[in-house]
């Protein structure tokens, strides 16, 4: 299955996000996906061997949060760490939320037109 990417300043806020509260430290890294996927700045520039891997990683944990029940946000209404681990790897299953959610806490300054 094909996942949408998210835009550039999404995964660029999701990561600060993430790294706020310790989420996803090999993927935000210098050989992390995050890294490459700004680097690149679409998935369709992105290398082959990461889209495989991105794919990976989106179907385990997309498959965990539906077997599992698991809300995308906590009682507190920020994105669960599995959310913020999905974004930082350029997706989420809620854009709009998110994008508000980023934008709210001061990680998005500035909202592009896709995603």
């Amino acid at each position: 299955m094909a996942y949408p990417g998210l835009a550039v300043e999404l995964v660029e806020a999701a990561v600060r996000a993430a790294q706020a509260r310790g989420v996803s430290k090999v993927a935000t890294s210098p050989g992390g996906f995050a890294p490459a996927y700004l680097a690149a700045g679409s998935l369709k520039r992105l290398p082959k061997a990461w889209r495989i891997k991105r794919n990976g990683f989106l179907a385990r944990h997309l498959a965990q949060l539906q077997r599992n029940e698991e809300p995308l946000y906590d009682t507190k209404g920020r994105p669960t760490r599995r959310h913020l681990a999905l974004a930082v790897w350029a997706y989420s299953p809620d854009v709009r939320g998110l994008r508000r959610w980023l934008k709210q806490q001061g990680y998005l300054t500035h909202t592009g037109k896709n995603g």
